[in-house]
């Protein structure tokens, strides 16, 4: 999801890309455990500010990424939830290994996912998605894929796409409504 929100940003495109902690902050079932601010420290769950140090006992995993430490969390109401993947939980400290650039992309598409606009298109994309995979599997019968190898499973999947968007065609054809047919191209990955 970084390099998706890099190239979004890169090209000036206004995503709605849900990240992979997305429901467990939106239902609060599993809230984010700080908040990265403009001035380039860290606000975490307790309401602590953790500031950038170096850490030389430890190693980062990406170029990007940098230490946040955030101190006196001895009587922090999320110190067990905070530290719950931690080896060492009895410390009055927590040393968060973040990427900036990361959690300020992520912070902003959850702020736009949050919008008017973003609820609009959750909607939208879960019932017009969903809906169609329904049809292509109950009423055109296509439970599984029957090749093998990606770019002809690719091609199967095309195929069948196009027989679905020709059959709505024809059914509005013959049914009088008139029909908008809007140009656009596939991109195949293989």
């Amino acid at each position: 999801s970084f390099a998706n929100y890099k190239y979004c940003d890169a090209k000036g495109i206004e995503a709605f890309i849900k990240y992979p902690s997305w429901n467990g902050e939106r239902t609060g079932r599993y809230p984010a455990v700080y908040e990265y601010l403009e001035d380039g420290s860290i606000f975490c769950l307790g309401g602590r500010t953790g500031n950038r140090v170096e850490v030389p006992t430890r190693h980062l995993k990406t170029q990007q990424s940098a230490f946040y430490k955030v101190e006196n969390c001895t009587n922090c109401q999320f110190m067990a939830y905070c530290r719950r993947f931690m080896k060492e939980k009895e410390d009055n400290q927590r040393i968060f290994e973040v990427i900036p650039e990361y959690v300020i992309l992520k912070q902003g598409a959850r702020d736009r996912l949050l919008r008017p606009e973003g609820i609009e298109m959750r909607v939208n994309r879960s019932c017009q998605v969903e809906g169609t995979f329904g049809v292509l599997k109950q009423n055109m019968a296509y439970t599984r894929f029957r090749r093998r190898k990606l770019s002809k499973v690719g091609l199967e999947f095309a195929l069948t796409c196009l027989g679905l968007n020709i059959r709505k065609f024809l059914k509005f054809k013959i049914s009088g409504t008139p029909v908008v047919v809007k140009h656009f191209r596939i991109k195949f990955f293989f």
